[in-house]
């Protein structure tokens, strides 16, 4: 986050060149192991973590899916996605096996506010 960006006559406080900014997202953005976003974007990744990790697994009985159930509160943005690690079974959303990511994660809708495993 800066201050302000320069050239402009509005340099508050340490401004920053913008030709400096651009050079710092696009070495950021070749790096492997950093997320660069908006603040909305990020914002709405470590929210939405929290609200699946805060979520509690059910299951009828030993032999059906554990599914874990959340709401996403009301100015929520749309269509965010959060990704999740398992040791193991296969994850689905709405009766969908979601997609395994040769990464090692599955990618979560948050809008739709359940996922399940399966051994």
């Amino acid at each position: 986050m800066f201050h302000s960006l320069r050239p402009t006559k509005a340099d508050w406080f340490a401004g920053v060149e913008t030709s400096d900014v651009v050079a710092n997202v696009r070495r950021t953005q070749g790096l492997r192991d950093v997320w660069i976003g908006t603040l909305a974007d990020v914002g709405a990744y470590w929210l939405g973590q929290q609200i699946v990790e805060a979520a509690v697994a059910k299951a009828a009985n030993p032999d059906t899916p554990q599914t874990w159930r959340w709401a996403v509160p009301a100015h929520f943005p749309p269509g965010r996605m959060l990704r999740v690690r398992v040791d193991g079974g296969t994850l689905s959303q709405g009766g969908q096996d979601l997609p395994w990511d040769a990464h090692g994660f599955y990618t979560v809708a948050l809008d739709a506010g359940e996922l399940s495993w399966r051994p």
